[in-house]
């Protein structure tokens, strides 16, 4: 169940008055002290973009909806104002748990698992420069002396081959692609299930026969 709704005709987010006593929802809007509570509502709208479902940016992966929520309604704030506050955090996580299946909340970690990785692999070049030091022979002579030929040590940058490395992270990135193409399909199942039962039966969950 999603204790959030976007009203359409006043285009704020609203949440549902059944969820106000809830020790969680409660603990938050308590603590807010300012006028019309302004910051229990910037909470419940940031909560509702960023993670409920059926939303226009659910396509998004989870770091770039963020962005694009705080980009569109928080044009001078910093996703971390929300995620880092202990109350918030606890709110979102609620949130989460109410409106999501475990499937769903599984599918959701490996989707930012996928986009933390996806920074880790661009970062990682097929080939780089790496620095060793080598002895050369230099010619220190003068016209004036015998040839003084000595040895000194020089930093030198060599190209080395890092293919296997970026192939590692790429096949990395591939076993995620099909664990969250596996997992969105059990996700569909169950929404299919869920419109054919009313005891669906989902992954993770248990039901007595």
């Amino acid at each position: 169940m999603s204790f959030l709704r976007y009203n359409e005709e006043t285009e704020m987010v609203e949440l549902d008055p059944r969820m106000k006593q809830d020790p969680v929802v409660k603990a938050l809007y308590d603590s807010d002290t300012t006028e019309g509570k302004q910051n229990f509502q910037e909470y419940c709208t940031y909560t509702y973009h960023v993670y409920a479902k059926g939303h226009p940016m659910e396509n998004l992966l989870p770091n770039e909806r963020k962005r694009r929520v705080m980009k569109t309604y928080f044009a001078d704030h910093k996703s971390n104002k929300f995620e880092k506050t202990k109350k918030v955090k606890a709110f979102i996580d609620l949130f989460i748990d109410l409106s999501y299946t475990s499937t769903e909340r599984f599918w959701l970690s490996i989707k930012r698992d996928f986009e933390d990785l996806k920074a880790v692999v661009s970062e990682i070049p097929f080939k780089h420069t790496k620095k060793i030091q080598r002895v050369i022979k230099l010619d220190v002579s003068t016209d004036e002396e015998d040839q003084d030929i000595r040895e000194v040590e020089v930093d030198v940058e060599i190209e080395v081959d890092n293919s296997d490395e970026k192939m590692k992270a790429l096949q990395r990135a591939q076993t995620l692609i099909k664990l969250e193409r596996d997992t969105r399909e059990e996700v569909l199942k169950e929404k299919i299930e869920a419109k054919k039962s009313k005891t669906p039966k989902r992954l993770f969950e248990e039901r007595n026969s």
